[in-house]
């Protein structure tokens, strides 16, 4: 640039605005390119406007079947070059030409076709591959028409996807594909059900909530059925709560399962360790997860526990009473005041000596059976009250007083931070969510042990060589290793059809409160005058509410709507000038529609707060700059006290991207992240192998016991 605009700092100025202005991404092939174009400095300004004309309209085409296995070459995946030659022959002279045999075909010569597939030998199944997925991609396309949609058959990323999916069936590994917000994630995943069901096979699809289980077993049910006589259904709904029987059900008839991983979970127990059989006629499944990263990275360590109650348990509720009188001491509050460790200690040790001289004087009753248990807990429930007290409603939990239509269960309910989702079914253990009862006042609960259990990792593991993910984020390298580790996987990303249109701005790290605010609220002012909609993500509930009453005060002629809980009826499309506060539940499978024609600079996402790591942070800025159009998103953050006390700045400043400290905060959090995973396979990971080996030897000591007893009659 300094070769092309000499001594002119103006032009260089002028270059570099035409770059932003144009949403380009900065890098040194885009240089690169342009310094190429450039004939001599005369024709400057000719040759710079020819550039913008040429890259302009290439990036608003959709990208060939040969640009799309071009760029796959240079990127690193689970492919070689022959691999992606075969798929490019295969889409082009067989799938494509074997479209036009499809043409004539009804919804009822397609569900004919469909029969007849199924009772073809895998062997035949498999020399017709190309056939098979024509004939899915015409039925697609009837279906979506006979819903209103102007649909036109699977794009060729789609089909590459597909593929290259496939490819893997016969391989003793799973495969895992990045593929970007709105490049079509739902098609390929319902593409790749229909076709292994065509090779009679059962598939468990794994959403990231219940309410997405449910809507996509309702969507596609008409699709499956009447298309392919294939039948769907969900392992979740209040139906299948109320009934083992109707769970077992649905899994005897249907070959495709919607639900969440803990729904499978629960019946894999159940049928495992109680022998309620209810996935017994389910003989290896494959699993499509959604969401992969969350599902296997983030969630990983999670762990299933069916509780259960045990009579005495009920003497248990005057003792957390009593623990959470005591809490609130004022002894204990004033200690709790200095906020050192030592006087957090102290008040500890004070609690845990006033309880034990209730129980010595009988003041609180604790049966025989279990004095030694409550003596190895007390530390932890006295530990629980205190974390009690510090839990923010509506950050890390919600709290209703009443059950309502739409809404979440009644009482406290714990909310998912990283996909925005209630945990309905879900309790805290060791006294926490009975604390948290007793702070809202509720009808206490009675603790519960975990009896039986099992985690995520082991429930994956057991579809090893079968399991097919896709994410808008796979992770990196670190991450892509683990999970190679974990679950025997290969990766694959998936180029976008057009190219990306996205634009970060530079971020706003703010010291205050009163920066953070003007920050939102001056971007949101540029993006009004530009007849723009925003997205603001936001980090938990409270903070919705309290921006949301900040902005209709300022903007009143704006349409500002609140989206809190996945029981929302929300809807997706967004108006010119529209505003959302949204959690991270618009954060992710959230599909914004935007009229370009009105909006032509495309949604801008705001994301109000250092998410906690890339994949979130990518899936945020992803509800922008979907299926090629433009879009733009910019980091708006209230900076941590620590890090705040090592610059103090005003709002121009936190707005220079040379002064604002993102891309240290970024780093501290990648570094995190990085320690987090190691931390995981050096102690997590084996601290979960080894309670399933525990588990597993109690449930075959059960099934013993239990043969033995009903063999004695």
């Amino acid at each position: 640039l300094r070769w092309l605009c000499g001594d002119s700092d103006e032009r260089i100025k002028v270059v570099l605005n035409l770059f932003v202005s144009r949403q380009w991404p900065l890098s040194r092939d885009v240089i690169d390119h342009f310094l190429k174009r450039i004939t001599n400095k005369a024709s400057f300004e000719e040759d710079m406007q020819r550039f913008i004309e040429e890259d302009y309209n290439k990036r608003c085409t959709p990208r060939s079947l040969d640009d799309i296995i071009g760029i796959l070459r240079t990127k690193e995946g689970c492919y070689h070059p022959e691999q992606l030659e075969r798929i490019k022959e295969a889409i082009q002279q067989q799938i494509l030409p074997a479209g036009t045999s499809f043409r004539q075909y009804d919804k009822a010569k397609i569900k004919e076709w469909a029969v007849g597939i199924k009772q073809l030998s895998s062997e035949e199944k498999r020399g017709n591959i190309n056939t098979i997925l024509a004939g899915i991609n015409h039925a697609i396309m009837l279906w979506s028409r006979e819903n209103g949609v102007d649909f036109d058959g699977l794009r060729d990323t789609q089909l590459v996807g597909l593929l290259l999916f496939i490819d893997s069936e016969n391989m003793p590994r799973g495969r895992l594909a990045e593929i970007s917000t709105g490049e079509g994630k739902s098609l390929i995943t319902i593409s790749l059900a229909i076709y292994l069901s065509l090779f009679n096979q059962n598939i468990d699809i794994v959403t990231s909530s219940k309410v997405l289980a449910e809507r996509d077993a309702s969507l596609y049910k008409s699709l499956l059925d009447g298309y392919f006589d294939v039948r769907v259904s969900n392992n979740c709904d209040n139906e299948c709560e109320q009934s083992i029987q109707v769970r077992k059900k649905r899994y005897e008839e249907c070959q495709i399962i919607y639900g969440e991983a803990s729904c499978f979970e629960q019946d894999v127990l159940l049928t495992e360790v109680f022998g309620e059989r209810l996935l017994s006629v389910r003989h290896n499944p494959f699993i499509i997860v959604d969401e992969v990263d969350s599902m296997l990275l983030d969630k990983g360590a999670n762990i299933l526990y069916l509780s259960g109650e045990i009579p005495d348990f009920h003497h248990l509720k005057p003792l957390f009473i009593h623990i959470w009188s005591c809490v609130h001491g004022k002894d204990i509050l004033e200690l709790l005041e200095e906020g050192t460790s030592e006087s957090i200690i102290k008040a500890k040790e004070l609690i845990k000596k006033l309880i034990t001289q209730l129980i010595l004087d009988k003041t609180i009753v604790i049966p025989k059976s279990l004095r030694s248990f409550v003596n190895r807990r007390l530390d932890t429930w006295i530990q629980n009250a205190f974390l009690a007290l510090t839990l923010a409603e509506e950050d890390t939990y919600l709290h209703s007083s009443e059950q309502t239509v739409g809404a979440p269960a009644k009482g406290v309910v714990i909310m998912d931070k990283e996909t925005g989702v209630e945990q309905t079914s879900t309790k805290w253990s060791s006294g926490l969510h009975q604390f948290l009862e007793l702070k809202h006042r509720d009808t206490i609960s009675a603790e519960a042990l975990k009896s039986v259990f099992i985690s995520n990792i082991s429930f994956f593991r057991r579809y090893i060589g079968r399991i097919f993910g896709m994410s808008g984020t796979v992770g990196s390298k670190t991450e892509q290793n683990l999970l190679t580790s974990v679950y025997n996987l290969d990766f694959f990303s998936l180029p976008r059809f057009r190219e990306e249109k996205f634009f970060e701005e530079s971020a706003i790290v703010a010291d205050t409160r009163e920066i953070w605010i003007q920050g939102i609220r001056d971007t949101i002012r540029q993006c009004i005058e530009k007849n723009r909609p925003i997205l603001i993500i936001c980090e938990s509930v409270q903070v919705v509410k309290e921006l949301y009453q900040f902005l209709v005060e300022i903007f009143s002629d704006c349409s500002i709507r609140k989206y809190l809980s996945s029981f929302d009826d929300f809807n997706p499309k967004m108006n010119p000038q529209d505003i959302v506060i949204a959690t991270n539940l618009a954060g992710r499978g959230t599909d914004i529609e935007v009229d370009m024609k009105q909006s032509p600079e495309g949604l801008h996402v705001i994301i109000s707060y250092l998410v906690k790591n890339s994949r979130v942070e990518k899936q945020g800025f992803g509800r922008a700059a979907r299926k090629g159009q433009n879009g733009s998103g910019r980091f708006i953050i209230l900076n941590s006290p620590e890090d705040a006390a090592q610059s103090s700045v005003s709002f121009e400043v936190a707005l220079s991207s040379s002064c604002a400290p993102i891309n240290r905060l970024k780093a501290k959090r990648d570094q995190q992240e990085i320690d987090r995973l190691r931390e995981f396979e050096n102690e997590e990971l084996i601290k979960i192998k080894t309670e399933e080996k525990l588990m597993s030897c109690f449930s075959d000591f059960r099934k013993e016991v239990q043969g033995d007893l009903e063999a004695k009659g």
